[in-house]
């Protein structure tokens, strides 16, 4: 069961790193094609912060609020 607290990178994650690439990719490819929102996931700003985006779901999440929010 996938909700907000799941944790997507780290040594308690429910997926491979190959599998969060796959659902990184997914999330871009829908927020494009469904929302006309071009983003990355994966630019400088993610790579550089302290606290990962992609710790769990919510920060995801919250990660791409922030963007969307940017922008």
């Amino acid at each position: 069961e996938v909700n907000e607290e799941t944790v997507l990178f780290g040594p308690n994650s429910s997926i491979d790193s190959l599998s969060l690439v796959a659902v990184i990719v997914d999330l871009e490819s829908t927020l494009s094609l469904d929302y006309d929102l071009d983003i990355s996931l994966t630019d400088d700003r993610a790579m550089m912060r302290e606290k990962s985006p992609f710790d769990s779901v919510a920060s995801l999440v919250e990660y791409i609020d922030e963007i969307v929010n940017f922008n």
